[in-house]
């Protein structure tokens, strides 16, 4: 049985989550890059429906995932039932 250390997961769900929120994004017409460079309200309003998109996204994996091996350090989903976001173009 293989054991993948709780911080590589940690590193791998990170990076899950920034190609989420690119591809977020980019499916509304936007340069991830430029978008994070950006101080105005609609770029932070761009980022924040990015963020609750790939959240979303995530919980769903957390739930249809097997329940981590016990001290693995991993987060266990709660199982709730939350409405799931869409990006805008679909």
């Amino acid at each position: 049985m293989t054991f993948t250390s709780p911080v590589r997961v940690d590193e791998q769900r990170l990076a899950h989550e920034r190609r989420l929120i690119d591809d977020y994004v980019r499916g509304a017409g936007h340069d991830p890059h430029q978008v994070r460079a950006r101080a105005d309200d609609a770029a932070r309003m761009l980022l924040l429906s990015a963020a609750a998109f790939a959240a979303s996204r995530l919980r769903t994996v957390d739930t249809s995932s097997p329940p981590p091996v016990s001290g693995s350090g991993q987060s266990v989903s709660n199982g709730s039932s939350e409405a799931c976001l869409r990006r805008p173009d679909m």
